[in-house]
């Protein structure tokens, strides 16, 4: 069913030459990883991994993005790049954010994860909106957390725009794998199920057996 309603979603999205590609090669393929595999191998040349490396290497934090949009999109890049290594990630995220926020945190012990890293960033960021400068001592919000050291990186390649007739690799796979996760979450969730008849897709108030014994009681 993921399946399906996955690869449903990529014939809504691809368009072009990518929609030439995929309407040859739809009938054969019937999975998500599937259909990843044959689209990075068709398009994801080690040009284009280049490309999203330095997509990860050169983004700063706009004035009007919040540490939440920074994380949303280096962790699209991320899951483009198969990057899993936290302390990369948390590297590149510090490196990217507002160097103030990002000073703060460095002065002090490193969060184990990006997702602590965030929320450390996010907490910062609304006290600097709020007094005009960080005023919290780091080292309390950061006392329960673990350490973790930086690895060095690697500089990735400027490469080519990965522009493929009128859509964008980075911003077509983008899409897909925030539409996949958003997939995997929504029929994570348990049906919703009726107490009345026992069906599932409907609610009591719903259910048209509820309504027709109600209708009776009332003299409907």
């Amino acid at each position: 069913m993921l399946d399906e309603a996955a690869l449903n979603m990529v014939s809504i999205h691809l368009r072009g030459c990518m929609g030439t590609w995929w309407d040859a090669k739809e009938s054969k393929i019937k999975t998500w990883k599937q259909f990843e595999e044959a689209f990075m191998v068709r398009y994801a040349s080690a040009e284009m991994k280049d490309t999203w490396w330095a997509e990860i290497s050169n983004k700063r934090q706009g004035a009007d993005e919040s540490m939440e949009d920074v994380a949303h999109y280096l962790e699209e890049l991320y899951d483009l790049v198969k990057k899993t290594n936290e302390a990369h990630k948390i590297h590149h995220f510090l490196k990217v954010i507002h160097r103030e926020i990002a000073y703060d945190i460095k002065q002090k012990q490193t969060p184990r994860t990006l997702e602590e890293v965030v929320d450390l960033a996010r907490h910062l960021e609304t006290v600097k909106a709020k007094y005009g400068k960080v005023t919290i001592d780091v080292g309390q919000v950061l006392e329960k957390m673990s350490v973790v050291s930086h690895s060095s990186m690697i500089t990735p390649l400027e490469s080519t725009s990965g522009v493929i007739g009128d859509q964008s690799v980075l911003s077509v796979m983008s899409e897909l794998v925030k539409e996949m996760k958003s997939l995997k979450i929504n029929m994570a969730r348990p049906a919703i199920k009726c107490f009345v008849c026992g069906k599932e897709g409907h609610k009591k108030f719903q259910c048209p057996e509820f309504q027709h014994k109600a209708g009776k009681e009332r003299g409907w």
